[in-house]
């Protein structure tokens, strides 16, 4: 985190009720938590755009969508999780 968003961080986080009542949450910790939160409403919405593919009737790959939607569902467990993000390929875009 550099210094320009550390300062966007600790005013962002400075009202929030979490400082408040947990004074030990550190300005970093509540940014990681933000990204965190904007990272998976992405990686959601990649899901929900891929729903059709797993329909029966569907003309794609299943194995190829399958292992698409199950990389979207393992990101939270890459390095550097969640500023740096690996984006799977979408196989179909």
């Amino acid at each position: 985190m550099n210094a320009q968003q550390y300062a966007e961080a600790k005013k962002l986080f400075e009202t929030y009720d979490e400082r408040v009542a947990d004074n030990s949450l550190t300005v970093e910790a509540a940014w990681s938590a933000h990204l965190a939160e904007e990272v998976r409403i992405k990686r959601d919405d990649l899901l929900a755009a891929s729903d059709w593919t797993m329909l029966d009737d569907a003309p794609t790959d299943k194995s190829k969508a399958a292992a698409y939607r199950q990389q979207l569902r393992d990101l939270p467990a890459q390095n550097g999780w969640p500023v740096q993000v690996m984006w799977p390929a979408n196989p179909y875009s």
